[in-house]
């Protein structure tokens, strides 16, 4: 059965002002998943003001009243009941294979633990004045007040809880705007956090349709009351929403794309090929390609190039991609950076252009570099772009040739090297012998500081600022 999503504010389900909605279609079957309210100005307008009301109550609520909340937002979502809700609805909406539903499942469980865990990092500092040893110094995080939270499509539970469990328990209220992809994926977080008893206001939904979004987000963005954006996504989008916040001179959290390489040196017989192969080919064609942590980008050195890429070339032939892409516009685009490639002098090891609709098989381009967009740009699709190169300087110099800093990996058989290379690549997350698609909950995807991939962590110095209290003596 259909479902429909409204909009949710103050605590109320509510359609939109006027009556406008859109469509989810499964992107497999083609048949309609639901039917979602689609926010107006007036709407938009409505839920900061009731994020503002709420925030005047909820900045001063006790770090016990909040763990209590949270820690049942976390019981439920690791119950079977969510489990299958959650599950059902990502298959439903992008057509995910259920291994990558389960998957979203458990993350979205590990970030919740991990928000609840993060409660720790609400201190309180004091000391004395070097300057006035009468004058007494207190330091304290105070929450920053109403914040935008725009979340993905592609693993909607883990970053919809990022976006809203952090700034919420931090003392913040938050305005979501759900994909219009997965707007029931990701409305479970309102629903968890409503039935521990998060307080009306503090959390509200306005889903919008995909020609309205750039109309409502700047209009959210400038509302006074907002003090920070929180973009998970494109970095096409993310530059947009940072130059419209920059226009009122408000901060951004921007987790983007990423560009992961894999670096492949072998000094001894230790490393086995078809492990990194195994590790390359899964991490590489994980979700068809869709997710900022996928291998982007193979760099490995010419004496183990050949036995690499035979590896790789026979295992992906036997990879059965499940996952479609998640629209006609993103297999256009995929298969358009592949063919430039081509054109521009990449060799086709392995080319399967069109599965079944959405459904796009494997390929493995060789002597892809610097200049492509396929090297460039986060391709969102079940490729494996690879260069060989002569030496380990060579090697890092060519994972640093892009603009993105999320994830990489090295492999190699010898320790030394491998955290000698791993200090000088321009990466968050560098992983020695294992696939680029990892990380820990409690430091979740962010990226080396700036570029294509953003900037910001999730953390209490996002969401809080220091108040610094000085008490004279009389």
């Amino acid at each position: 059965m259909a479902y429909f999503v409204s909009l949710h504010i103050d605590g109320v389900d509510r359609p939109a002002k006027y009556g406008a909605s859109f469509e989810v279609v499964n992107p497999v079957s083609k048949g309609l998943v639901g039917t979602v309210a689609a926010a107006s100005i007036e709407d938009c307008t409505d839920a900061i003001e009731a994020a503002a009301r709420a925030f005047q109550t909820w900045q001063f609520s006790t770090t016990a009243k909040r763990r209590a909340i949270f820690e049942k937002a976390c019981a439920l979502l690791q119950t079977a009941e969510y489990e299958k809700k959650m599950i059902a609805a990502l298959q439903d909406e992008v057509g995910a294979n259920p291994h990558a539903a389960a998957f979203n499942w458990r993350i979205t469980v590990a970030f919740a633990s991990a928000a609840l865990a993060a409660l720790g990092q609400l201190t309180t500092e004091s000391c004395t004045s070097a300057f006035d040893p009468s004058a007494h110094i207190s330091i304290e995080r105070k929450p920053l007040g109403v914040i935008l939270s725009c979340c993905p499509w592609n693993l909607p539970g883990g970053l919809s809880v990022l976006a809203t469990f952090y700034p919420i328990i931090f003392g913040n209220t938050v305005v979501l705007k759900p994909s219009e992809y997965v707007p029931r994926s990701q409305a479970f977080v309102l629903d968890v956090l409503q039935a521990a008893g998060l307080p009306n206001g503090a959390l509200n939904l306005i889903p919008m349709s995909r020609d309205s979004s750039p109309q409502l987000i700047p209009h959210i963005i400038a509302h006074c009351s907002i003090r920070k954006v929180v973009f998970v996504g494109s970095g096409r989008v993310g530059r947009i929403v940072a130059m419209e916040a920059a226009k009122h001179l408000k901060p951004c959290f921007l987790e983007l794309g990423g560009k992961a390489p894999a670096i492949y040196k072998v000094l001894d017989d230790v490393v086995d090929v078809n492990k990194v192969a195994k590790d390359i080919v899964s991490g590489s064609f994980w979700q068809s390609g869709q997710a900022c942590i996928a291998t982007e980008r193979v760099i490995v050195q010419r004496g183990v190039s050949e036995a690499l890429l035979a590896s790789i070339c026979r295992l992906a032939k036997d990879f059965k991609f499940i996952d479609p892409l998640i629209s006609a516009g993103a297999v256009s685009n995929f298969l358009g950076m592949v063919e430039e490639a081509k054109n521009a002098g990449a060799e086709v090891l392995l080319s399967d252009f069109k599965g079944e609709g959405l459904v796009v098989g494997a390929h493995i381009m060789k002597d892809v570099c610097p200049g492509m967009r396929l090297w460039d740009e986060e391709s969102f699709g079940p490729v494996i772009p690879i260069m060989v190169v002569d030496t380990v300087e060579e090697a890092i110099e060519m994972a640093n040739a892009s603009d993105h800093s999320l994830m990489a990996a090295i492999w190699t058989a010898d320790a030394d090297v491998a955290k000698k290379v791993a200090t000088r690549l321009r990466s968050m997350y560098v992983n020695i012998n294992g696939s680029t698609v990892f990380c820990k909950p409690t430091h979740p995807i962010a990226s080396a500081g700036s570029g294509a991939s953003g900037f910001g962590e999730f953390d209490v110095r996002e969401f809080m600022y220091k108040q610094i209290t000085v008490t004279h003596s009389n």
